[in-house]
């Protein structure tokens, strides 16, 4: 029984064996064929989705799913094998529904299906719809479906456990739930909505990936989104995250491609300066979130191959750029960006930029640095920002220059963000300013129009810095030229520019180059030296190296006195053409200098080649200063230098006079010369008074002279001083009518000639008739008594003179005294009018030469010591005593100048005379002649006619009916004496007054017919001919025996 129980149940193994192995293989085959067919397509398992439902529940959070469709997919024999879930819906512990999704692939735990349970490892959405919000308090909510009645709360709740589940395998409390085992979370083709409620905007982003990969470490992420398409280029963002759980923080980077802020971001209203960029950009960013999801840094790298920039503190217009790369990183813990290797072109010109930027909840600031390595100056008005519109900076580098090239541009500058409050009037709203702005550059032939109509400099090469804080513009430069003078280590500054109407503009320039072109430079506004230099500038020549300076108000308007202008410098190899005259103004060097509005040249020239040390200095404006203009030399002035100044000195100078002047000319059109004379080189003469000072003896002059409108008013302080003369200060005036100068007056008050000493002074009236008054105590006036000359034409105008000297000299060792006179004399050098009182000898002279009653004029002297006047003015020598009385009166007319008149002499004796010694002596009348040497002869009456005939050239005097009677001797004489050709022709009858000739003589008839009328019967003739200085002297001794009557016939 035992053995047949074993057999059996032998048997009964066996076969169970067997069938279990075929069991097994059916097992495998129906496996293969299930494999490949779930390998093949997709095979429906919805028959068992009761099952699929049960196994998926979740016991430790209550959460269930029901689905309306269950799928097996095997696409990958070495993969994972998919549960696809179609129509599914989960819903929790209270049937609340969590969320709905068309479709969900899912890979599952083979551990948890041994248990009866499907355990996700990978979760796959199929184009679900994605909800992202921003809420009004700046929370970030995900939801999963576009179901309203959906619990957003388990599903928070449910999509932190994935997260969680997926960044941390094997997390002990997740063993019991459902997606305990869960190791990747994957979304496909999904349809984001994002709601952001603060900036009241919404998106809708149809093609949205997220996949999420556990790993040994942590979570790897990925996030893939298509943004709207930019043109012809699809936009498209990829995040790439790593969580990385033992550090406890996230590496994330992020990706965009082609994203156009104006579309993207443009259309929130808080960020709408990037929203208005025309920006098309590919973007990199990098960061690391810690525990709290808090980034630390974030590196960004913005690329941008062309768009453009729209800021109103840049442009009113967009600025086009290409080329743009940006690379910044934020530090959120120091909320500090930091930007650095950012290029953009624009306009063709590359700019770099690098910034440090940290902000508060209120505040944005920091440094940011731009610089460009080159670019053109005609392209700088299209980058210049427009915050600096209008501002000097502006006006001098992007207006007043041009040409050139600005290279190594670096601009620093604070930008500062504040936010304003509602006080403000825009609370929330965002407003910036620009500080401490320095901009450096370097300038290579560059123009610079830094005050027209003064020439531009070009060519400069140079350097400039602008610092907004100190509100200045420094420019440095190297080399350049104004025209053809050349530039060197030259500035131009400019301060308070940026405040309207009060910054200041210090330029300072070092120029070489020709003279005429520094006169042409200085000839316009401001400086304005043309009119005041007065030279013609196309005859100028020489080399000028000047330092200027022009200071001036930093605005469109500027007055001319609002200028302050500095020049110092030197000018040499001068040629300086007709600066005076005719004449040139050479050689150098000259200190040339514009300082507190006075232009001034000195130093030592030459005055037509003529050394001279010179001086002259003018004000550009005149008003409140001492003077308008002054000039100052020392030259020796030679004749040839005279003639050529129009100054006719030859009158009392011979040779060269060292003369110092000093010239001022004043604002009200007055000028006055200080003028020092030295005359020792010269002979000075004064012809008048036969005075004569030889060259080498010590004389000076010196006197000041005014002047109004260039003529001259009036000399004063005139004083002269040398060994024979001397004269007190003086004082000449002058009067200006129909355009010329007239003299008008003068005072003499002390001077010495010689011997002569006094005063004088004289004045002109409306008819040009000068009177002259001079006073003596001595007066020489033996020039005066000389012969006539022939003086040529009379120039002169009428004179009055009146004189008085206690003592005048009138020939060596000969004078008179207590002398009064008074001439009237005309144009034509005629007398009208003759007065004088005098005292000579023992007795007054009385001479008259003037117009009685009766309207004739008359010529009368008197004096009753007529050997004392004759001698004194050395016409007779040879007589004492005696009364001489002379008149005469007009021949024809009553203002007839010729004379007719007779002379007088009563009671006179005449000693010595040679003239009449010697004829005595040829007529053997040997005791007259000694009576005439020893006590003289005597004379009861001298008389003869006279005719008086003026002559330009000289007068001529003939003289008839001349006699004189006498107890020893009478003389006849008749004959002229001619001034013009010095020539004397004199003859008469000699007749010794002896007894018998008396006797004769007296007889009626009989005694004229024996005397032939001469008062004698022995009488002897005589001539005095040849010229007045040394005449013959002849005589007829034999009319001595000759009867008067025969004499007559044979003799005459």
């Amino acid at each position: 029984m035992a053995k047949t129980i074993k057999r059996i149940c032998w048997i009964t193994g066996k076969m169970g064996a067997k069938l279990l192995a075929l069991s097994c293989l059916v097992v495998f085959f129906l496996c293969l064929i299930f494999i490949w067919r779930v390998s093949k397509e997709p095979y429906d398992v919805s028959f068992v989705k009761d099952y699929i439902e049960t196994a998926m529940r979740d016991n430790a959070t209550g959460n269930y799913a029901k689905m309306g469709k269950a799928v097996l997919f095997w696409p990958n024999l070495r993969g994972p094998l998919y549960l696809q879930l179609y129509d599914g819906q989960l819903f929790n512990k209270d049937d609340v529904m969590i969320l709905s999704v068309e479709q969900v692939d899912v890979s599952f735990s083979r551990r948890g299906l041994l248990k009866g349970r499907i355990m996700p490892k990978a979760i796959i959405l199929k184009e679900p719809t994605l909800r992202m919000t921003r809420n009004e308090q700046g929370e970030i909510n995900f939801d999963i479906g576009d179901d309203a009645d959906a619990d957003k709360d388990s599903q928070v709740a449910l999509t932190t456990r994935v997260f969680g589940y997926i960044a941390r395998p094997g997390y002990e409390s997740a063993h019991d739930s459902l997606i305990g085992r869960l190791r990747a979370f994957t979304i496909e083709d999904a349809n984001l909505l994002v709601d952001d409620r603060i900036a009241k905007q919404t998106w809708a982003l149809p093609d949205f990936d997220l996949k999420m990969v556990s790993t040994q470490s942590g979570m790897d992420g990925k996030i893939s989104v298509e943004l709207p398409q930019t043109g012809l280029v699809q936009s498209k963002l990829d995040i790439n995250m790593n969580y990385l759980w033992d550090q406890r923080n996230v590496e994330l980077s992020a990706d965009v491609k082609s994203i156009n802020l104006k579309d993207i971001i443009g259309k929130i209203p808080k960020l709408k300066i990037p929203g208005t960029q025309n920006m098309v950009i590919d973007a990199h960013v990098e960061t690391i979130l810690d525990e709290t999801f808090s980034p630390s840094d974030v590196r960004v790298n913005i690329t941008s191959d062309s768009g453009d920039i729209l800021h109103p503190a840049l442009s009113d217009t967009p600025i086009a750029y290409k080329n743009l790369a940006l690379n910044a990183t934020y530090n959120y813990a120091g909320k500090t960006l930091l930007v650095k290797d950012t290029t953009v072109t624009l306009n063709d010109i590359t700019v770099s930029a690098g910034a440090k930027i940290t902000h508060t909840q209120d505040t944005i600031k920091g440094p940011v640095n731009i610089w460009i390595d080159e670019v053109t100056q005609e392209k700088i008005a299209a980058i210049w920002p427009k915050f600096l519109d209008g501002e000097g900076a502006q006006e001098w580098i992007v207006d007043k220059m041009s040409d050139g090239t600005f290279k190594n541009v670096r601009a620093q500058l604070n930008v500062l963000g504040t936010k304003q409050s509602a006080i403000e009037g825009s609370a929330g709203e965002w407003s910036f300013d620009v500080q401490d702005l320095v901009a450096e550059f370097a300038a290579e032939d560059m123009s610079v129009d830094y005050r027209a109509p003064l020439q531009k400099a070009s060519h400069v090469y140079g350097n400039g810095r602008f610092d907004l804080a100190q509100d200045s513009l420094d420019i440095k430069v190297q080399k350049g030229s104004i025209g053809d003078m050349r530039i060197s280590d030259s500035t131009l500054f400019f301060d308070q520019i940026i405040a309207e109407g009060v910054g200041d503009a210090d330029i300072r320039v070092n120029l070489k180059g020709d003279v005429a072109d520094v006169i042409r430079y200085v000839s316009v506004e401001p400086i304005d030296l043309g009119d005041k230099i007065g030279l013609d500038v196309n005859k100028v020549k020489g080399n000028a190296n000047l330092k200027i300076n022009l200071l001036f108000p930093a605005r469109n308007t500027v007055k001319i006195e609002d200028f302050k202008i500095g020049v110092s410098g030197a000018l040499d190899k001068l040629l300086l053409p007709s600066v005076i005259e005719e004449l040139d103004l050479s050689g150098g060097p000259l200190n040339f200098a514009v300082q507190d509005g006075k232009v001034s040249m000195k130093g030592k020239a030459q005055l037509d080649n003529r050394p001279m040390d010179f001086a002259w200095e003018t004000f550009l404006d005149s008003e409140g200063k001492p003077y308008k203009e002054k000039i100052s030399a020392k030259i020796t002035a030679d004749p040839n230098l005279r003639s050529q100044l129009g100054v006719d000195l030859s009158d009392f100078i011979e040779g060269s006079l060292p003369i110092d002047v000093s010239y001022t000319l004043f604002r009200d059109g007055t000028a006055q010369a200080d003028i020092n004379v030295d005359a020792t080189p010269a002979l000075f003469f004064v012809a008048p008074f036969d005075y004569e000072k030889p060259p080498g003896q010590k004389a000076q002059a010196k006197f000041k002279a005014f002047f109004k409108n260039r003529k001259i008013q009036k000399i004063t302080k005139l004083t002269a001083q040398g060994d024979d003369f001397s004269l007190a200060e003086s004082h000449i005036y002058f009067v200006q009518s129909d355009g010329d100068t007239w003299l008008k007056s003068g005072t003499f008050p002390k001077f010495r000639l010689l011997e002569t000493k006094g005063a004088l002074n004289f004045s002109f009236d409306k008819e040009r008739t000068v009177d002259i008054n001079m006073k003596a105590s001595f007066l020489d006036a033996q020039p005066f008594m000389d012969a006539e000359e022939n003086v040529g034409e009379y120039n002169e105008p009428r004179m009055r003179i009146t004189s008085t000297a206690d003592v005048m000299r009138t020939a060596p060792n000969e004078t008179v005294t207590h002398v009064r006179t008074y001439v009237d004399i005309d144009s034509k050098g005629r007398f009208n009018e003759m007065e004088m009182d005098a005292h000579a000898g023992q007795s007054d002279v009385f001479v008259r030469f003037n117009e009685g009653a009766d309207g004739k004029r008359t010529f009368r002297l008197k004096t009753e010591d007529a050997g004392a006047l004759l001698k004194a003015f050395q016409i007779h020598n040879d007589m004492r005593g005696g009364t001489m009385v002379i008149y005469g009166e007009p021949i024809r007319g009553v203002h007839d100048r010729n004379l007719r008149g007779k002379a007088e002499i009563t009671d006179v004796r005449v000693v010595k005379a040679p003239s009449l010694t010697k004829i005595l002596s040829i007529l053997s009348l040997t005791g007259i002649g000694d009576a005439l040497s020893d006590n003289g002869l005597k004379f009861k009456k001298m008389e003869v006619d006279f005719s008086w005939l003026f002559r330009k050239n000289g007068s001529l005097l003939v003289l008839k009916n001349g006699r004189t009677s006498g107890n020893s001797l009478g003389l006849l004489f008749e004959g002229t004496f001619d001034n013009e050709k010095r020539y004397v022709d004199v003859s008469g009858t000699v007749v010794p007054m002896d007894g018998l000739n008396r006797i004769i003589g007296k007889i009626p008839l009989v005694g004229d017919i024996l005397t032939g009328g001469s008062g004698g019967v022995f009488a002897a003739t005589y001539s005095v001919k040849g010229p007045s200085e040394n005449p013959v002297i002849s005589a007829n001794p034999l009319s001595v025996l000759t009867p008067g009557i025969l004499r007559r016939i044979l003799w005459e």
